[in-house]
């Protein structure tokens, strides 16, 4: 190499006659051909230097797609797993409840309040009455009745 930095003294500013057709054919060179079979002569180079980063892009929202299913799966089980937890918490909340009233079961006057209360029982001799509620007014007129300001008769036959 020479000092200017051309090989075999060619002079910079010339080209090889012979390459020109190739780098026509390939897009990024000028040739002395018409530009109708020049297409792209600027857009090869284009195309070359925007091409890594369009791939990387491509890779990275293909990766993106691929993880994107089972990350949702994952938060979705995450759910599950806290919905899980929390039903556990109130099972066994219920069952130390149970076992509190199992214990209390174990006594005479225990099992005696729980057949008076939930079965109606009594000891012989005793007597159980029952207090019923006052019946509701039969002349109150239900929201929605659509005979406003008339009540229905309770007189006719």
């Amino acid at each position: 190499m020479t000092k200017a930095g051309n090989v075999r003294g060619r002079d910079p500013g010339r080209r090889n006659p012979a390459v020109k057709p190739r780098r026509a054919l390939l897009g990024y060179g000028g040739s002395s051909r018409s530009e109708s079979t020049n297409v792209g002569s600027a857009g090869g180079s284009r195309l070359r230097r925007h091409l890594p980063v369009a791939l990387t892009a491509v890779v990275v929202l293909g990766i993106l797609a691929l993880g994107i299913g089972p990350a949702r799966m994952h938060l979705e089980r995450e759910g599950e797993v806290r919905a899980a937890e929390a039903e556990l918490e109130r099972l066994s909340g219920l069952v130390e409840s149970n076992a509190a009233q199992i214990e209390a079961l174990d006594t005479d006057a225990e099992l005696e309040r729980v057949a008076r209360r939930d079965f109606r029982l009594a000891r012989p001799g005793e007597e159980i009455y029952q207090v019923l509620p006052a019946p509701l007014d039969p002349s109150v007129i239900p929201p929605g009745w659509p005979f406003t300001g008339r009540a229905p008769r309770d007189d006719l036959p």
